[in-house]
């Protein structure tokens, strides 16, 4: 799973000029984003790739009411997309790239709760797959949200959890963002664990585990307990 990522305002921009999108706002830069908040995603728009600010945290067109989902779908499983209704008419045609700084996840192994952060090696934007969603309010008002897509671990994150954010390359984001292509076999097939050497990763502070921390000290890397030295985690 996915879910607390890192986006510095000069990510967004460099996203957005990499894949040709319209950046109408700036943003801030933020070090602890969680779902439930409005967050940047590269998307097909009516006058072409814009970038728009969607709920993390997708609520299906279909849904009753929103509380029932609000930030429940912040994640979807790559492996069955195409399956569930709250994802697979959205896989055909509102498929979108949220750009991040970097990301973190807990370590689950030995339940240490370690948090890690990620990030490529030369800090270059990271662009991971999403899907987004328009959902009406009884009262007419109309919200956009979105999910992050996770896909298998690969091995730099297998010892530490058993997901991670389905991240696409420059050339991938082409074709999970081309509206001819409606057949979900064609985009879920790249939707593929990261290279191995795609990421670098450091262990972080318990700052992040506090949504009120949300600052640069947040990504500032910390010695490993003093039972995991000399073993090489």
């Amino acid at each position: 799973m996915c879910c607390r990522y890192a986006l510095r305002r000069r990510d967004l921009a460099r996203a957005a000029e990499k894949l040709r999108a319209r950046l109408a706002r700036e943003a801030d830069d933020h070090f602890n984003i969680p779902p439930g908040r409005a967050i940047p995603a590269l998307r097909n728009g009516t006058a072409g790739r814009e970038v728009a600010w969607l709920h993390w945290g997708l609520v299906p067109h279909w849904a009753k009411n929103r509380t029932a989902f609000d930030t429940r779908l912040a994640n979807a499983r790559a492996e069955s997309l195409a399956a569930k209704p709250s994802f697979r008419d959205a896989l055909q045609t509102r498929r979108c790239v949220i750009p991040a700084t970097g990301f973190y996840e807990w370590e689950t192994r030995h339940d240490s709760g370690q948090p890690w952060y990620f990030h490529a090696p030369q800090d270059e934007p990271l662009y991971f797959a999403g899907l987004w969603e328009i959902w009406a309010a009884p009262d007419g008002a109309l919200l956009e949200s979105c999910t992050l897509i996770t896909t298998a671990p690969n091995a730099l994150m297998r010892p530490i959890h058993d997901r991670m954010p389905a991240l696409l390359s420059a050339d991938t984001c082409e074709t999970w963002l081309d509206p001819r292509i409606l057949q979900p076999e064609t985009v879920v097939r790249i939707l593929q664990p990261a290279p191995d050497n795609a990421l670098h990763a450091h262990r972080v502070g318990v700052r992040v585990n506090r949504l009120a921390h949300d600052d640069v000290a947040c990504l500032a890397e910390v010695a490993p307990p003093a039972e995991q030295l000399g073993l090489g985690l």
